[in-house]
């Protein structure tokens, strides 16, 4: 993976044919910032691994061969507003962004003061300020107008809203002043891309919620090093889950990815179902249920992600050398390979009154069993 930041100007953009979005303003100065992967230009090799800043020192010679070299070779590349800036990526929907979502509205900016300097090398401090037309309260703004603040540069995650634009916002407040700030991670942006977003916070508002259900589903071995099994938790992909209630069942397939997604879910109690491999079962919510449950309310996503655990299980009776069975002996599992009597993050079980013991959810392998050592 190769990180490299320029700046170029909207010309340029243009020049170059770079296919950007409408959300993906473009101002006369624009710092771009690339992720990159696949084979790596002559020119540019010894660099990757290096920092982003150590891009920009050598910045005249890359910048042709790297604007060239997105061009042609990458289809998906990233415009951020920022180095500095990182957002976070959300779960496989929209759950991830939604939950976290506080006030917003609906509206137009109708003043702009101190508006950012996109030319190059301009001052970027302070903050600039927007005044709001609220044309749509979604929750938590009840006043006809409101002052929105964000930052001004291209590193500081901040959002340049233009003057007569409509847009979504969802801003947040910080210091003492409490005053309402916006940028660019949390789902503000342009009317014309709010769609599905907006859709959730007018049911959110409106109390018209049919949830939806999402989260993903991997292999899981136990956690402890004396059995650990490389490569076993990965996701498990085009698994058919289900979501049972007494009277409804929804159905579903895990992407590449393992990721599931239900939508429309009224609001009840359901219980999972997964047609797993064989050998596997579903990891339950706590000793003696049946399989992973989730209580669907007020609310408009909710995210939960479960295992498939290996159903294989070792067992049997420590006997001491009289014959009797010995209570609360120690017993430790490890994989063959594994065994190191001077190692940490053994696998251990005491055996019960009668000597039993047992390991479950065991991955396949060769395995050493050792008790009282």
């Amino acid at each position: 993976m190769i990180h490299v930041a320029m700046r170029v100007d909207s010309k340029e953009v243009k020049r170059l044919g770079l296919n950007l979005k409408s959300s993906q303003q473009v101002p006369s100065s624009a710092l771009l910032f690339f992720r990159m992967s696949g084979p790596t230009p002559q020119r540019m090799r010894g660099f990757s691994g290096t920092s982003s800043h150590g891009f920009l020192r050598n910045l005249a010679a890359l910048r042709q061969s790297a604007l060239a070299w997105v061009v042609q070779s990458i289809p998906n590349w990233y415009l951020l507003r920022t180095l500095a800036c990182s957002c976070g990526q959300a779960g496989p929907g929209t759950c991830g962004d939604f939950a976290a979502l506080g006030p917003s509205f609906v509206g137009t900016v109708i003043d702009v003061e101190n508006p950012p300097d996109e030319r190059r090398d301009a001052d970027e401090s302070g903050l600039s300020r927007y005044r709001f037309r609220i044309e749509e309260n979604l929750i938590g703004f009840s006043e006809k107008e409101v002052d929105i603040y964000s930052g001004r540069g291209s590193a500081d995650c901040s959002y340049h809203f233009r003057l007569g634009q409509s847009y979504l916002v969802i801003p947040y407040t910080i210091g003492q002043n409490k005053i309402w700030l916006a940028g660019i991670c949390n789902g503000t942006g342009p009317m014309a891309n709010a769609g599905p977003l907006l859709e959730k916070l007018r049911a959110r508002r409106d109390s018209k919620i049919d949830a939806s259900v999402e989260g993903y589903l991997r292999t899981k071995q136990q956690p402890y090093n004396s059995t650990f099994y490389t490569f076993y938790n990965h996701p498990l992909a085009g698994i058919t889950v289900e979501l049972l209630a007494d009277s409804r069942t929804y159905s579903t397939q895990t992407d590449q990815n393992g990721a599931y997604r239900f939508d429309g879910v009224p609001e009840g109690t359901y219980r999972f179902a997964a047609e797993l491999p064989p050998h596997f079962e579903l990891a339950q919510n706590g000793r003696g249920d049946s399989s992973p449950s989730i209580t669907v309310a007020a609310q408009p996503c909710y995210s939960k992600d479960f295992n498939a655990l290996p159903t294989a299980r070792i067992g049997g009776r420590v006997i001491g050398s009289e014959g009797l069975p010995l209570k609360n002996a120690d017993v430790v599992l490890s994989r063959r390979e594994r065994y190191n009597e001077t190692q940490t993050g053994w696998w251990t079980v005491q055996s019960d009154e009668n000597g039993h013991f047992e390991f479950d959810h065991v991955t396949p392998g060769l395995y050493l069993i050792v008790f009282n050592n």
